[in-house]
């Protein structure tokens, strides 16, 4: 039976893999010419990256890595590098 820990994990590994679905869709040449469509495929990316993060996080969260997690969010915070 999945609980709903579970469901969250699958829901934040679904939202990241159709936000990649789209991503991989971009039409790369027409982005160098076309100002618009180039931040279209640059905000599908920051959505895409900001997707793959929360769902690594809730996936550690998982296998009880939330130390892990929490030095990561505070790096991320304070602009360091991990």
């Amino acid at each position: 039976m999945m609980t709903r820990f579970d469901t969250h994990i699958i829901n934040k590994l679904d939202y990241f893999s159709k936000s990649l679905d789209v991503l991989k869709r971009a039409e790369f040449e027409k982005a160098k010419q076309d100002k618009i469509y180039r931040m279209g495929v640059f905000c599908q990316f920051n959505l895409t990256f900001e997707l793959a993060w929360k769902a690594l996080q809730a996936v550690l969260r998982l296998h009880g890595a939330e130390r892990l997690v929490a030095h990561a969010q505070k790096a991320q915070y304070l602009g360091a590098d991990l």
